[in-house]
């Protein structure tokens, strides 16, 4: 019975309850490592097919239902290029694995795609290049095992696509696990602001193995890169790429097949249904904070380019506002 007590108070679609706030780090230390006791961290160490599996295929053609039945063969070549392009469009059935494997009960608002590929670097406001998570659109409350594992199972078939050693892959596996959980350590003695406004700096990048030649080869292969990708992230270098003037208005530039303006019939509803959601959230903002007041949608588009996404049913929109003597745009 407190076995299920304690696991009935730690699952709760990833919000803290009342009582988990008020408790010292070392109270709250002292509650997870009691949770070994209903799933202990033997238990996370191997996978073993369920009995009941389904099988991988149906739940890829199952999938296939919320997207554009005529770019699938596309996705699907993208995903037979390498055993780590499979994988990336194949989250639906790791998905299916994870969802009956030993969980802790502890719930965090998860990527939901966590793999290797989905991280990067990002330039902030002080121009700092930071590295971080770049795909959020899957992100759900879900155990923090799910995340976890889909990022080492993603290390360890990229090296093996990459044909390094066994034993490299393993390193790095184990090291990026390592380092979660000494993460994880100490932002629970640290306070929220701390945690909040913590980050990884490329800038000042650092090799956990000590190795000075090791350490400065990976500092200038990066600075090279930063230097390289820097000005792509700016509006002069990505507007004239996407986007083509017609007349008074801007529009996103079709390249066919997989990006394009959709008539009526292939997405019905879908600039109504903008429309729709932006009046929606303009009505939920404070009357000071309404930048979107006269906003006009100009472009619609489905793109969506990862062996993952290919075919889903996304469509961004490219518009621009007027409010006062400030014009904005954004996509």
């Amino acid at each position: 019975m407190a076995k299920a007590d304690n696991k009935k108070r730690t699952q709760n679609d990833g919000q803290p309850t009342s009582a988990s706030i008020d408790l010292t780090a070392d109270e709250r230390a002292a509650k997870g490592r009691a949770l070994r006791d209903d799933v202990p961290r033997s238990s996370q160490s191997g996978w073993r097919p369920a009995d009941n599996r389904r099988d991988p295929v149906a739940l890829l053609e199952e999938s296939n239902a919320r997207r554009l039945l005529e770019l699938v063969p596309i996705r699907f070549g993208r995903m037979s290029a390498s055993p780590f392009a499979f994988y990336r469009g194949a989250a639906a059935i790791m998905a299916a694995d994870l969802a009956t494997a030993p969980t802790s009960g502890i719930r965090v608002q998860s990527c939901g795609d966590a793999h290797l590929m989905n991280f990067g670097g990002f330039a902030t406001p002080e121009r700092n290049i930071i590295f971080d998570i770049n795909d959020l659109d899957e992100t759900l409350p879900a155990p923090f095992e799910w995340d976890l594992k889909r990022l080492t199972s993603s290390i360890v078939i990229a090296a093996d696509h990459l044909a390094l050693p066994r034993s490299d892959a393993a390193r790095v596996a184990t090291d990026s696990v390592r380092e979660y959980r000494e993460r994880m350590y100490n932002y629970a003695g640290m306070r929220a602001l701390d945690v909040w406004y913590d980050r990884i700096d490329l800038q000042k990048y650092e090799d956990r193995s000590g190795d000075p030649k090791v350490v400065e080869a990976a500092r200038k292969r990066l600075g090279e890169r930063i230097a390289a990708e820097r000005p792509k992230s700016t509006p002069d270098h990505l507007y004239p790429k996407f986007v083509a003037e017609e007349g008074l208005h801007p529009r996103i530039k079709d390249e066919p097949p997989l990006i394009f303006h959709p008539s009526e019939e292939q997405a019905p509803g879908l600039s109504s249904g903008y429309e729709e959601a932006i009046a929606r959230y303009r009505e939920s903002l404070a009357d000071h904070t309404r930048c979107c007041s006269t906003a006009s949608i100009f472009s619609i588009w489905p793109s969506r380019l990862s062996a993952s996404a290919v075919s889903a049913r996304c469509a961004p929109c490219h518009c621009s506002w007027q409010r006062t003597t400030t014009r904005c745009s954004c996509r």
